[in-house]
């Protein structure tokens, strides 16, 4: 539902700034973390409905992250888009082993995150095919 609240765990101001402008723009509420540790905390207070988060973070990576929040039961069933550059196979394993609803790479289109985000909330479009 549109004014759910999204969690975005990013070290660039720039990137939190630009996803927050976008996920606003469609009527979310964003608040953001500017390391993983401080996400980890921010998701336990604030129970967002979905958190993207990016996989580099100072002292800590995106699959440990979704451990840590996948191991409370306060926040396991939040789903959490790795929204990264890191194109490695190894890392997206990792990020789907780790319990990560989506990997998408870090490319600046904004819809395609807002479709997952949408997808990931029950908010598809309505859709008929014959």
């Amino acid at each position: 539902m549109r004014g759910d609240r999204i969690l975005v765990i990013d070290d660039s101001k720039v990137m939190v700034a630009r996803i927050a402008h976008e996920l606003q723009a469609v009527g979310y509420e964003v608040i953001s973390a500017e390391n993983g540790y401080r996400g980890i905390d921010s998701a336990l207070q604030n129970r967002p409905a979905l958190i993207v988060c990016d996989y580099t973070l100072p002292g800590i990576t995106g699959d440990r992250i979704i451990e840590k929040l996948k191991s409370d039961p306060g926040t396991e069933a939040i789903p959490v888009i790795i929204y990264s550059s890191q194109a490695d196979q190894a890392v997206v394993e990792s990020c789907r082993n780790a319990g990560a609803s989506a990997q998408l790479q870090k490319t600046g289109d904004y819809p395609a995150l807002i479709r997952k985000i949408r997808d990931l909330l029950g908010e598809g479009d309505f859709e008929v095919e014959f």
